[in-house]
């Protein structure tokens, strides 16, 4: 495992991910869509060429509050529960597979910033919802990481005071192993389709 003491969102941060599976969307592999196969084929195309896919090179509202957010949203945990945020920009497992935590707890620990809008925050702090794509990006990071906890972050300042909230997961060691096991399929349709490009 290598850290890579960068800012994320810059262009070396992004050369650092080029052709890897990462926590972010790693949900698309657990399935079997069109959208899984577009994605092998994305992979495949930006081990081949080291270029990023264009497609993938857009924001929108919800990526663009979440960077204007994201350091104050880590300001109030620190102040809520006294634990330091150390900052990383990618966490490389191997040369296929990496994530990028919002920030390292201790030894055993990491943390994950969602700056949620209005009602999004309000769902999910009623209904104590953790989005299924961010319980598989949560468990993805403690797979590559191997730590034991994950704090999950959802803030937004508009709610005041109740604005941040703080849910500790746990790693769970089953779910990591059906990640690990899409994983290895993933990686292998990969590497034959890099194969039958190179042979045609």
């Amino acid at each position: 495992m290598i850290i890579y003491n960068i800012n994320q969102s810059t262009e070396e941060w992004q050369a650092l991910r080029i052709g890897k599976f990462t926590a972010s969307n790693f949900h698309i592999f657990l399935g079997n869509s069109q959208t899984r196969t577009n994605e092998i084929y994305k992979k495949a195309a930006e081990r081949l060429t080291g270029k990023k896919c264009d497609q993938d090179n857009f924001r929108n509202g919800h990526t663009e509050r979440g960077h204007e957010l994201e350091d104050l949203a880590r300001e109030a945990y620190t102040f809520e529960t006294g634990n330091e945020v150390e900052q990383v920009g990618f966490v490389e497992l191997d040369d296929f597979v990496g994530c990028s935590p919002d920030g390292l707890i201790n030894s055993k620990g990491l943390i994950e910033i969602k700056c949620l809008d209005n009602h999004g925050f309000i769902k999910a702090k009623n209904k104590d919802y953790i989005a299924p794509i961010h319980k598989t990006q949560i468990q993805f990071c403690l797979m590559v990481t191997n730590r034991e906890y994950l704090d999950y972050v959802i803030f937004n300042p508009n709610f005041g005071d109740k604005g941040l909230i703080i849910r500790t997961v746990e790693r769970d060691e089953e779910y990591i192993d059906k990640i690990k096991d899409a994983l290895e399929k993933a990686k292998n349709e990969v590497i034959k389709e890099i194969e039958l490009f190179s042979k045609n």
